[in-house]
């Protein structure tokens, strides 16, 4: 009888910890906003900033901008974003779909807003048309 008992009492344990592993190992998810311009790390030890077109439960669509940034601006002007790579600087995409997991591990923070263009509408829903691919998609 004290068996049940003690299953029922501590039979939840294995389950609660479970959890919190999983929980632990996931990245906190930044403040979403189509039009923010995020900071995010680029994997050489620096920065660049990039914009969110859209994104829902599964993608985020970016603009990735070639600046190169030594750190974290406080605020991200978009006048000052470019396309052309100049020596030093990092390659710059359109549209970059990718899945918020990745997105999030990227530790973007909000640092400005630039409304979003048709045009840029128009790029993810010819993505969308065309099946295209989500780069961390798994």
């Amino acid at each position: 009888m004290w068996e049940k008992q003690y299953q029922t009492l501590f039979g939840w344990i294995p389950g609660f910890l479970s959890f919190l592993l999983i929980a632990c190992g996931r990245v906190a998810e930044p403040p979403m906003q189509a039009g923010g311009l995020y900071v995010v790390e680029d994997g050489r030890g620096g920065f660049r900033p990039a914009k969110m077109i859209r994104f829902d439960s599964a993608v985020v669509h970016l603009r990735l901008y070639s600046n190169r940034l030594a750190f974290r601006p406080d605020t991200i002007v978009s006048d000052t974003l470019h396309w052309r790579v100049k020596s030093g600087e990092l390659p710059s995409y359109e549209h970059f779909p990718m899945s918020r997991q990745l997105f999030a591990s990227w530790s973007p923070e909000l640092r400005g807003f630039d409304s979003v263009t048709i045009d840029e509408i128009r790029m993810v829903e010819e993505w969308k048309t065309s099946g295209g691919e989500i780069v961390g998609g798994g």
